[in-house]
């Protein structure tokens, strides 16, 4: 890795964060997954206990098409249903099914072992003296409900 001077911190942490998201991105494509917001979509869908999907166009910042397009392939997949809302017709809800549901279990558990690895060299309190640091920048960036 390059020195840190030469980078600079923003640099390194930037360098980290593209190779974590790569070994994040590899572990998903072999559990048969070919996108994080797939699973994201996934995790979206059981925390509402079936949502609509502009809400789920809302709460991810994706584009409506992008969002039924991943709907239908997940889907496909047999990992959600879509149907009609009842009292809004205009509205498709999205469901969890049981294939759907031991998907993202595994997938959870196969996460925190990716995560397990990555951040092998630290110790538990350095995981959480980073992770603090981290949130605190992300608030200090990232405005709230973007």
């Amino acid at each position: 890795m390059r020195a840190l001077h030469e980078m600079g911190l923003v640099g390194v942490i930037g360098h980290v964060g593209a190779a974590m998201d790569r070994r994040v991105q590899r572990g998903l494509a072999g559990r048969g997954l070919t996108a994080a917001d797939a699973l994201a979509a996934i995790a979206r869908v059981v925390t509402a206990g079936g949502d609509a999907q502009i809400d789920i166009t809302r709460e991810t910042g994706l584009s409506r098409a992008t969002i039924s397009a991943r709907t239908g392939w997940l889907v496909k997949l047999g990992l959600v249903t879509r149907r009609r809302d009842v009292d809004d017709h205009r509205k498709c809800r999205v469901s969890l099914t049981p294939a759907g549901d031991r998907a993202l279990h595994d997938a959870t558990l196969g996460r925190q072992a990716d995560e397990d690895a990555t951040l092998a060299p630290l110790s538990h309190e350095e995981r959480d003296l980073l992770a603090g640091m981290l949130h605190r920048l992300e608030a200090h960036l990232v405005p709230a409900g973007a």
